[in-house]
């Protein structure tokens, strides 16, 4: 299955995405250090055209199967460092545009954190107060496995490269990472904004908090009021089309772990499951894309552990590991024993 085939307007597609433009930028990171770009995007039937159409979005399953994929032509540190630093102000689309006119840092990242589920839901920012330093956390919404040791430090070099291009100077800080440190990491350290420390509690860039109240060379109030404006009605009609959607998800696995059927979820939501399965079809979706796609992002996470192929099946709620692989091959191309290997291959 190509990947066009997965791919969909945001429209029709609550669970959580990200601008297919990013796929893009991960074939260019990837060419940037002499990966094949040519290779990346052939194996997945996507063109540059394509992927630089405004409304379309990848779901996060596939997005990860992306990163693991360019991994694997690279190495982890060095995609991750070339993503990072060649990141720009554009690449945040209208979130962008709305930082770069804040008066100081501070407001900059204010705005990044309001405005962040226009980029994707999957990850959640927060800024921290530590004294006489500030945090800028990074949380995962919806685990990445192995993808993270790529996608959470790149968004973290992309926002502190941003950062010194809106203040017109360096800005030195910390890097903090949850994941272990990567075999190859050392030759590639002297990039970073200063120290990285990792096996960490969590995901964060640790800074002077004297910096939030930086000024920013494109500081500008009617250009910072129009944006804003914008991205808070980009904002409305998200959360307005993804509601039900995203309460469906969330509800589609009792806290046993076991499928929660059509009938007992409408009980949940207090609706006819006539009703429940109308108002879905109406934001172009249905219980069982929701419930495919739920599967596909935890399949995904579980077998990123040391979890078995057939218990990840039993925790899915299939009849047996068959079904499972023939879905998982519906939604990636291979089977979960392959893909476990060529992850665990990527990290070396």
């Amino acid at each position: 299955m190509s990947l066009q085939t997965w791919m969909r307007g945001s429209a029709d597609c609550p669970e959580p995405t990200v601008p297919a433009s990013f796929v893009l930028q991960i074939a260019k990171a990837l060419a940037a250090i002499g990966g094949d770009e040519a290779q990346l995007l052939g194996e997945l039937a996507l063109s540059e055209e394509t992927l630089s159409e405004p409304e379309r979005r990848v779901a996060l399953p596939e997005l990860i199967a992306i990163v693991e994929r360019a991994a694997a032509l690279s190495s982890w540190p060095e995609l991750t460092l070339s993503l990072g630093m060649s990141a720009s102000v554009t690449r945040f689309g209208p979130v962008g545009f709305a930082a770069m006119s804040c008066a100081n840092l501070g407001e900059a990242i204010s705005t990044g954190i309001r405005f962040a589920p226009l980029m994707s839901s999957a990850l959640r920012l927060h800024l921290r107060d530590l004294g006489d330093r500030a945090a800028l956390e990074v949380e995962q919404v919806f685990p990445l496995g192995a993808a993270a040791l790529v996608v959470v430090p790149s968004l973290m070099i992309a926002l502190w490269r941003v950062g010194e291009i809106c203040t017109g100077r360096a800005l030195p800080g910390d890097m903090e990472l949850c994941a272990p440190e990567p075999e190859t990491f050392r030759q590639y350290a002297h990039f970073a904004p200063g120290e990285v420390r990792f096996e960490q509690p969590c995901d964060r860039l640790v800074f002077d908090r004297a910096f939030l109240e930086l000024p920013l060379v494109s500081a500008d109030l009617a250009a910072a009021r129009a944006t804003r404006e914008q991205c808070e009605r980009m904002l409305s009609e998200l959360t307005s089309a993804a509601t039900l959607a995203e309460r469906v998800r969330r509800s589609l696995f009792t806290p046993d772990g076991e499928v929660c059927s059509p009938r007992r979820l409408a009980r949940q939501l207090g609706m006819s499951e006539r009703t429940l399965k109308r108002r879905l079809a109406a934001q172009g979706t249905s219980y069982t894309e929701l419930l495919d796609a739920a599967r596909r992002t935890r399949a995904l996470e579980l077998l990123g552990s040391d979890v078995s192929v057939e218990e990840v099946s039993a925790r899915l709620g299939y009849s047996d590991a068959a079904n499972f692989t023939r879905a998982f091959r519906r939604w990636t191309g291979q089977s979960p024993r392959a893909l476990r290997q060529s992850a665990r291959a990527a990290r070396g």
